[in-house]
């Protein structure tokens, strides 16, 4: 019941009550290995990247070879901009498991960040001789023709993809990019009244005030979007997802601004800190 329930609070994204509630279910099972790696997500999602880091590396003196396991060590050294050890994580993670879909698609983040699209496109032709069936990789298509400027292959594969987190939004960019205003219009419309609604029901996640931020610099509401960016930061938004979101063109408005710039460095302090938490300043 409590593993029941804390599954369907991270879903509406309260995600102190979740982890109440798997820690619960923690208690009364302590070598749940599920459980484990969920409130080590949990701590992640909240920006409390030291506390994630001690239960993943649990996960992993429990069972080093669970596809999670490195998956999660890869995201919470990459939060940590700790990307060298990332890579380390994702070269011991491929040795376990060639086919990992779940590093492998660690390992595209890191690229499409860099910029470094050839070896981006790598990965996913890499996936693609070894996953032909797995519709996620039409995600992250999407997202590379996104960030090379090529919407209309972008919107193409985002239509056939499942659409998670800000797939979305990037979809109603393209829209608009490629001359779609009325049906971008209709679509973006849609994802506002489904993001304002989970903000009535009480979803606490950074994730909503960033997509009503999007939605607000497609029609030049700046200043809005600036006050959505900075609630999405105060409800935890320090993922390495957001190092993402400031190379998206989306962003390219107010990307000089100084209260963008002031998120930046607002994320940066909080890194540091987190290493300093776990012995790693730098």
């Amino acid at each position: 019941a409590y593993k029941a329930k804390a599954l369907l609070l991270q879903y509406t994204g309260q995600y102190t009550e979740s982890l109440k509630n798997e820690m619960r279910a923690l208690e009364i099972n302590p070598g749940y290995s599920v459980s484990i790696a969920n409130i080590g997500v949990k701590y992640m999602r909240m920006g409390d990247y030291s506390s994630a880091l001690n239960y993943f590396l649990k996960l992993a003196d429990m069972d080093p070879k669970h596809r999670y396991t490195n998956m999660f060590l890869v995201r919470i050294h990459l939060l940590l901009k700790m990307k060298d050890k990332a890579n380390e994580y994702i070269e011991y993670g491929l040795k376990v498991i060639p086919d990992s879909y779940e590093i492998l698609s660690n390992q595209f983040k890191i690229f499409l960040v860099n910029s470094d699209f050839d070896n981006a496109l790598g990965i996913i032709n890499r996936l693609e001789n070894i996953r032909p069936d797995d519709f996620r990789i039409n995600q992250l298509k999407g997202q590379y023709y996104y960030f090379t400027g090529d919407y209309g292959r972008a919107r193409q594969y985002y239509n056939i993809s499942t659409n998670r987190w800000f797939d979305d939004v990037r979809k109603a960019f393209c829209m608009l990019k490629i001359g779609e205003s009325k049906s971008a219009n209709i679509f973006i419309d849609k994802i506002k009244q489904k993001a304002e609604k989970d903000l009535v029901d009480g979803n606490q996640g950074w994730e909503v005030p960033m997509k009503l931020a999007y939605l607000n610099l497609f029609i030049d509401n700046n200043e809005d979007a600036l006050d959505l960016i900075e609630e999405s930061f105060s409800r935890g938004g320090r993922s390495y997802e957001i190092e993402v979101f400031f190379l998206d063109p989306a962003f390219d408005k107010i990307k000089n601004d100084p209260r963008f710039i002031s998120v930046l460095k607002k994320i940066d302090q909080h890194i540091e800190m987190e290493k300093i938490k776990i012995g790693f300043a730098s």
